[in-house]
């Protein structure tokens, strides 16, 4: 039997919808969905954002305190990495080339199927 593997590209919307519902099963505050939505939105195109701290906080009207805890909880279901020690901080959003690991398909850029083709020796 052979396999042949193959991907299409996910939709940011797709993505978002997911979020979205692994946020609620993971019973993170709305803010931290409201944090990844945000930075979804914002990197899609290449996994990285650049952000300050107090604008982000600012713009989700969270606390500096609330803000720091939900990218912490982020930080702990490896959804994201935020590379601290420049200003203005980055963050890389690990889910978006990785979700295949977290077994979520739709995460990512691109859901990947395989196909096992009887008849076919490797």
């Amino acid at each position: 039997m052979k396999q042949i593997a193959f991907a299409i590209p996910i939709s940011k919307s797709v993505a978002l919808a997911d979020l979205e519902r692994r946020c609620k099963a993971w019973r993170l505050p709305r803010l931290a969905y409201d944090v990844i939505e945000c930075w979804y939105d914002a990197g899609w195109d290449d996994g990285i954002v650049q952000f300050d701290r107090r604008s982000l906080a600012a713009a989700l009207g969270a606390t500096d305190t609330e803000l720091d805890r939900a990218i912490e909880l982020l930080q702990d279901l490896q959804v994201v990495r935020v590379r601290q020690g420049a200003d203005p901080e980055a963050v890389e959003l690990l889910a978006l080339s990785t979700a295949h690991c977290d077994g979520s398909p739709y995460l990512g850029w691109w859901q990947v199927y395989v196909l096992e083709m009887e008849g076919y020796d490797d």
